[in-house]
């Protein structure tokens, strides 16, 4: 937890220096496309069951991090990691891993 703590403090920090640069009406315009982004759609009873394990690793891939990295964080092995991924992509109907965490966000399965 203290390292997800500490990624979001970081993407904070540059999103602030980034804006820094900008005017008010381009910064209020990005804030907005992130909010509508990150802000998950209500949760429906039409969203798929994804255990608390397998959310645990969506909320890793939306943070960027690799199977290596998921595996160590979570200690499991790559493998389970890959499997979980799978499992995940199929029930969120989704190709690729972004789509994965992009569709479960908006799904409200993970913030």
């Amino acid at each position: 937890m203290d390292r997800l703590r500490e990624d979001i403090r970081q993407f904070y920090t540059r999103l602030r220096s980034a804006a820094a640069g900008m005017d008010a009406s381009n910064v209020s315009s990005v804030l907005d496309s992130l909010r509508v982004f990150l802000e998950p759609a209500a949760a429906t009873s039409a969203a798929p069951h994804v255990t608390s394990r397998k959310r645990d690793v969506l909320l890793l891939v939306a943070l960027g991090r690799s199977n290596i990295a998921i595996a160590e964080a979570l200690g499991l092995t790559v493998s389970t990691v890959k499997s979980y991924m799978k499992s995940i992509m199929a029930k969120l109907d989704a190709s690729t891993r972004y789509e994965a965490a992009h569709t479960a966000r908006r799904a409200g399965l993970i913030l």
